[in-house]
């Protein structure tokens, strides 16, 4: 905005009172004119003329003079407006200021630092998930590649180890899937249907088959082979947070089972594996989390991203989950599904 000046703001409003000039001049013109028709003498009307012209001058003068004030706090307002919300006083002070500022600008001031502290709050939210997602994605494409380069490595062996390319293939895909999801998350994309169970942890084993398989970790299904219980969910985001959460058991499951419960509105997963230290299990869902285990895992980092999109998404879906955990004596997850707060129409 360029600075207001004052002889081309005086004159521009003075263009706009040219009417008030023209009636002005009108009035005067009539005073000598009855003076005339009448053949008094002039020197009253000249003395009239004069105060009325030395009044007039007074209130023009005046309003000009409040006119410029006001361009120029407004001026002020707008570098504010640009600069940051801290630079703008607060409104009580100016009310106890009343004679400086208006209510027309106390009201103007009030709306630029209520729009600047908004601004200012929605940038630091979008440079916060932009340095998440950036941290992320920088953290994903290094654990992309170890799949990757193992399948480079089998596939030169002389003979070809199907089980360990069927795991590599699918790390891969599951973190092709991880990402994609970490994009949707806040799309929403939801269809929330009755659901079996059943099928739900049907369908997720059977695509976790070569996992198990490779590392020889047994499956143990309880209470849901006569089951016909339903959940009101939506089928393919709650099949990603049951994959996520078998993954987690058969990858820091050396040896023994895992087994799937269903009991009571309730979906146990439960492993025989490393366990989790007791000071980790309160962050567990927290964004870029990996724990102690995380880092021990053959050397490499995990991403820490699997299980915040778990809670997330179970969060979305209204459903709920925890985790217990003993080092030494393997891990439970409690996927909550008794308490739907969403309903069909």
């Amino acid at each position: 905005m360029k600075p207001v000046s004052f002889f081309p703001s005086m004159l521009r409003y003075a263009r706009t009172k040219g009417w008030n000039f023209l009636g002005f001049g009108v009035s005067l013109a009539i005073l000598f004119i009855v003076y005339s028709l009448y053949g008094l003498p002039y020197g009253p009307a000249i003395y009239t003329a004069i105060l009325m012209t030395a009044v007039q001058l007074l209130i023009w003068v005046g309003k000009a003079l409040r006119h410029w004030l006001r361009l120029k706090k407004l001026e002020k307002l707008m570098e504010c407006a640009n600069a940051s919300a801290g630079v703008l006083p607060m409104v009580d002070g100016l009310m106890e200021e009343n004679q400086r500022f208006d209510t027309l600008d106390i009201c103007y001031l009030s709306t630029i630092r209520l729009l600047e502290v908004q601004r200012t709050e929605a940038v630091s939210r979008a440079e916060q998930k932009s340095a998440a997602a950036k941290n992320y994605y920088t953290l994903w494409s290094h654990q992309a590649k170890t799949p990757l380069a193992a399948l480079r490595l089998l596939l030169k062996e002389e003979e070809l180890d199907r089980s360990a390319l069927e795991q590599e293939l699918f790390k891969a895909e599951q973190y092709v899937d991880m990402v994609l999801q970490f994009e949707r998350l806040n799309g929403r994309d939801l269809e929330f249907v009755r659901v079996p169970v059943k099928k739900m942890v049907n369908q997720t084993v059977k695509r976790m088959a070569p996992l198990f398989i490779h590392k020889r970790i047994g499956l143990s299904l309880e209470g849901l082979e006569a089951s016909e219980a339903e959940v009101l969910t939506d089928e393919k985001w709650f099949c990603f947070v049951l994959e996520q959460v078998l993954t987690n058991a058969v990858k820091y499951t050396r040896q023994g089972t895992v087994s799937v419960i269903w009991e009571d509105g309730r979906l146990y997963v439960k492993d025989t594996g490393l366990g989790i230290r007791p000071e980790d299990v309160p962050r567990l869902f927290e964004c870029g989390f990996t724990g102690y285990n995380g880092r021990l895992e053959q050397g490499r980092r995990s991403t820490g991203i699997g299980l915040y999109l778990c809670k997330s998404t179970m969060d979305m879906l209204g459903h709920r989950i925890s985790i217990k955990s003993a080092v030494g004596r393997g891990t439970t997850v409690v996927l909550d599904l008794r308490r739907d707060r969403l309903e069909t129409d």
